[in-house]
């Protein structure tokens, strides 16, 4: 159903959904698999994992949520009650914000892919970074996406 909805309400054609335990691995290193993300059952991000997708089609995602008046986009750009132990940070549905902030970012991955997207849709900017990494460097995807997007913002790079 969720593969049906990416494509007729996205236009999200290299977007879907694998659901199986016996995937083909992401990466492999020295002839050495390594694993996939382990989610915990009942860890709260674990309905978001399984969605793979390419630069073209996040790049569509970004201007889709910059751009969309549609209920089921906009809907999950509404910050919601809970409170993160970071008092900063606002949750939303698949997004984080900053308190007082018009920003709206999420990070995600699985096995040593990393994406990040940042967003603002009141000065229509945003950012798309992907990565192939694991462990604490893998932070670095959601660093580079912040420093792309606040030099973006700062307009110190022409586009």
């Amino acid at each position: 159903m969720l593969n049906e909805f990416i494509v007729e309400k996205f236009n999200l054609n290299n977007t879907s959904v694998i659901l199986s335990e016996n995937r083909c691995p992401l990466a492999i290193k020295n002839k050495k698999v390594l694993p996939f993300w382990k989610w915990k059952p009942n860890n709260p991000y674990l309905a978001s994992g399984e969605i793979t997708s390419n630069i073209q089609d996040m790049l569509k995602y970004l201007s889709l949520q910059i751009e969309s008046k549609e209920s089921y986009i906009t809907d999950a750009h509404i910050v919601s009650d809970y409170v993160t132990s970071n008092s900063k940070i606002r949750i939303c549905k698949g997004w984080h914000t900053y308190v007082k902030s018009y920003q709206l970012w999420h990070v995600g991955g699985v096995g040593t892919f990393r994406s990040s997207i940042i967003i603002n849709k009141n000065s229509k900017l945003g950012v798309v970074t992907l990565g192939n990494t694991k462990g604490v460097s893998s932070g670095n995807v959601h660093y580079l996406t912040k420093m792309i997007y606040s030099e973006l913002k700062m307009k110190k790079i022409k586009f």
